[in-house]
Parts: C-alpha cells; structure tokens; sequence
C-alpha cells in the first residue's frame, strides 16, 4: 500500500524488493518501485499484468532497479524475465 514498507520477496537466490508510492505526475495512480538483486540484471525486463493482460513493460537497469509509473490501483501479477532466468510475483495489491 501507499506509504507502506517495501515488499520482500525470495525465490530461491533472486531477492525483490518493491515499494508502491503515491505517483505525482499521475493523480490517483501509484509509481511502482524496486529491485533485483541474486541473477545478472542484463536483458531483464519486468511485465506488470492485470488480469492476464500485460499493462506494462520496463526495462531493469544495468544495477538491477525497475520503476513502473501510473500504475491504476489493482491487484497485479509481476513476472521478472531474462535470458536466463523468470521470476513470478502472483496477487501483488497496489492500493
């Protein structure tokens, strides 16, 4: 939720951590945030989906961070996917 710690997620030897903030270029959406730490970040992107239907795909940066803007409250799907790796986040909330 807004203003709310930052979600800590393991699978296995890959750690993310994600934090939902209040998104001040898009009133009444959320800015998702986060990282990536455990497999090499390059060619990984981050797929946001809602019900099945990808609303969003960024890039991670070469240190493995994500940042995903005007994000609609929702409960979402995330799923981290390199050439080597896919990590799923099932029912992540952004209030």
């Amino acid at each position: 939720g807004e203003g709310a710690g930052p979600l800590l997620y393991q699978i296995g030897e890959v750690q993310i951590s994600l934090q939902v903030q209040a998104d001040p270029t898009y009133p009444g959406r959320r800015l998702l945030l986060g990282f990536v730490i455990g497999i090499p970040c390059a060619g990984l992107e981050a797929n946001l989906a809602l019900q099945d239907q990808v609303v969003a795909t960024v890039p991670l940066d070469a240190l493995g961070n994500l940042s995903v803007p005007g994000v609609p409250p929702g409960t979402y799907h995330l799923i981290v996917r390199g050439p080597t790796a896919e990590v799923h986040i099932l029912e992540l909330e952004v209030a």
